[in-house]
């Protein structure tokens, strides 16, 4: 197809949901997903219920369904798939001990300067067709043009100028562990070879093995709900973010947190992400929490 590289590369088209995926949740696998994100919430650790993030989990039958819509053919070894932005809204906790069913559809086809982004949305049902969460999904294909927009993508927030320019509410400090990136892997079903393997990472330009963003958001969900919300991350209605560096095993991390005031049943706050070498790790960042503070 005229004005697409590398060869090889074909998008689908954008388009209505693919098939659902019924999925059972143990309660091992939420308390392996909440000891691979350094929990401390008991409720969490015992597998009574799942933590907000443990949602990218289930929904990985659907990401593959939802992947081939929108590369039939996959991507040659030399074009990597990268987080772009992740945007995560929580109606209802999942609870061990229950099937939930997930469904995804390809939203679109955005052409940047230096690659192409493709936009999903996912979801999570009850099996009573109760929604649990909507899942809105930015992935980046470095090197790959695009000849055409298609579809419509989920408009990007950024932090308002007003509200960066005031004091921060809070400055949040965490750290990741060394075996940080294989806990995750082992419980999120995500062993991408940049994440656990270090001489993939290297051949990938990386310095080495990188943090997972998902899990670096479940870190950003915990520690501002350890402020904001007496500790229960249950009460977080909504976590966004833009993935913009990756952090690395053993590194600390900054959360800049700001009040972004009142919304609909609750309030809302920006952060970014930071390395100790001052580069952003996560920005855009949005939290919405339930009930006052």
């Amino acid at each position: 197809m005229p004005g697409v590289t590398p060869p090889g590369v074909v998008l689908g088209r954008p388009g209505g949901w693919t098939e659902a995926f019924e999925v059972q949740v143990s309660a091992q696998q939420a308390r392996a997903y909440a000891d691979a994100t350094n929990e401390t919430d008991v409720r969490f650790l015992a597998g009574e219920v799942a933590p907000p993030m443990f949602a990218t989990v289930v929904v990985r039958p659907a990401i593959r369904a939802v992947f081939d819509v929108a590369i039939p053919a996959g991507l040659p070894p030399s074009v990597p798939r990268l987080a772009g932005e992740q945007d995560m809204r929580f109606h209802h906790p999942i609870r061990p001990g229950a099937s939930v069913r997930t469904r995804a559809r390809f939203l679109a086809i955005s052409p940047k300067s230096s690659g192409t982004v493709l936009s999903y949305h996912l979801q999570v049902h009850s099996v009573d067709d109760i929604l649990l969460n909507d899942q809105y999904m930015k992935t980046f294909l470095p090197g790959v043009s695009w000849p055409r927009e298609e579809g419509e993508a989920p408009a990007s927030e950024p932090i308002p100028m007003a509200v960066r320019g005031a004091p921060t509410v809070a400055r949040l400090s965490q750290r990741f562990d060394a075996d940080q990136t294989f806990r995750y892997a082992a419980a999120s079903g995500d062993s991408s070879r940049w994440h656990v393997d270090d001489e993939a990472a290297r051949a990938a330009g990386l310095p080495g093995i990188i943090i997972h963003g998902l899990c670096t958001m479940a870190f950003i969900g915990r520690a501002v709900a350890g402020h904001v919300a007496a500790g229960n991350a249950l009460r977080l209605r909504r976590l966004a973010v833009r993935f913009s560096r990756p952090i690395f095993p053993a590194d600390p991390m900054r959360t800049d947190l700001w009040d972004g005031g009142d919304v609909e049943g609750g309030r809302r706050y920006y952060c970014e992400a930071t390395r100790s070498d001052g580069e952003r790790v996560l920005t855009n960042g949005i939290v919405e929490v339930r009930g006052v503070s």
